[in-house]
């Protein structure tokens, strides 16, 4: 893979992230850009660097990797790159598993597991405070927003107007590459939640 095709992968996964409209999970064409344009870029050696560095199958995953890591993203261009992206590869191998345990933890938090989406004393709701403290993982949270639905009404509830925004718009976005068994993941919030009949009856 040359470093122009690297670079359009890269286009295409930032106009992903940070477009409400654009989505490249559907496969309607990449992002078009020039050759000669890309090769008057001051960074193009990065990209010259990245294609030595990874196979064609790791560079989706890399940049994925560091735009969902709102601020590790200007990692991308340091020494220490491959950090986010080992660090992304294993959350998503251990998915489930830290799932379960995130839910767990949850319900440590409160005896009454619907409190967690209610907006609190700090502006936000409890559940995306946790989600902003790394106390659960980014890829729990949108687990639950696929099987509960839940941001279209943290949309309407916080009034913040920079982080929520941001994050709503990255979890919207990564949903979109992190199909999973939802049946599954269902299952584990049913059966992990043992106490919550009316989280039961909507999940």
């Amino acid at each position: 893979m040359t470093a122009f095709e690297v670079y359009k992968i890269y286009l295409s996964v930032k106009l992903h992230f940070t477009s409400e409209h654009f989505d490249m999970t559907k496969g309607t064409g990449g992002v078009k850009c020039k050759e000669t344009t890309f090769n008057k870029r001051q960074d193009c050696h990065f990209f010259e660097r990245l294609s030595r560095k990874y196979r064609s199958s790791e560079l989706l995953g890399l940049f994925v990797s560091h735009f969902v890591s709102e601020s590790q993203f200007n990692k991308l261009y340091g020494d220490d790159a491959d950090d986010t992206y080992k660090e992304w590869k294993k959350r998503i191998q251990r998915m489930s598993y830290t799932f379960e345990n995130d839910i767990k933890s949850l319900n440590k938090v409160t005896d009454n597991f619907n409190s967690l989406f209610s907006v609190n004393g700090s502006g936000w709701p409890v559940l995306f405070d946790l989600q902003r403290i790394d106390d659960i993982s980014i890829e729990t949270f949108v687990i639950m927003d696929k099987l509960l639905d839940f941001i279209p009404q943290f949309d309407t509830d916080i009034k913040e107007t920079r982080r929520w925004p941001q994050t709503s718009l990255t979890c919207k976005k990564y949903s979109k590459f992190l199909q999973v068994d939802e049946s599954k993941y269902r299952n584990i919030l049913r059966n992990t939640v043992v106490m919550n009949k009316q989280l039961h009856a909507a999940i």
